[in-house]
């Protein structure tokens, strides 16, 4: 008697219940995305974030990036990045000569969505862009967390 039926009866069986889980696992589905899609124009430094971003927010635990915006809870549009003087400065001492280097932070900026619902929302740190986008992953889990119950709720029954 050939084992092959049974295993592929079982892989068959297997599969809604794989896709079930997934869908089900409490996670919130999040879709990253650069520029206008509707226009077609994106910044290239807008897309890099974007990517960075995505990355960042692959590590947390409570979400899932998905590809398709209407396959999401959330979207979350990287908008600009840009350098911000933070009006401090820091004196270094060269010899002869104390020099005031001033102090800059790399901010990322975004817009997040849920439905009919949109803010502004920016990581910014002082060491780089990429950086700065973990420190708006770090902002956009808070506000999922914050928002977790209203999201699922939301969520068309499957």
């Amino acid at each position: 008697m050939s084992l092959m039926p049974s295993i592929a009866f079982l892989a068959m069986a297997a599969v809604p219940v794989l896709s079930e889980a997934s869908s089900s696992d409490g996670a919130i589905r999040v879709h990253v995305f650069a520029g206008d899609p509707k226009a077609g124009f994106v910044d290239p430094e807008a897309k890099d974030s974007a990517r960075d971003l995505t990355e960042a927010l692959r590590k947390k635990k409570a979400v899932r990036l998905v590809n398709e915006q209407d396959k999401a809870d959330v979207w979350v549009r990287v908008d600009k990045r840009f350098i911000r003087a933070t009006g401090g400065a820091v004196a270094t001492d060269t010899g002869s000569t104390a020099v005031a280097v001033p102090l800059d932070e790399h901010v990322v900026q975004a817009t997040l969505g849920a439905g009919d619902y949109s803010t502004e929302i920016a990581g910014a740190n002082d060491w780089g862009y990429k950086r700065a986008a973990g420190k708006l992953a770090d902002k956009v889990e808070k506000w999922l967390e914050q928002n977790r119950d209203q999201l699922l709720s939301r969520r068309p029954k499957e």
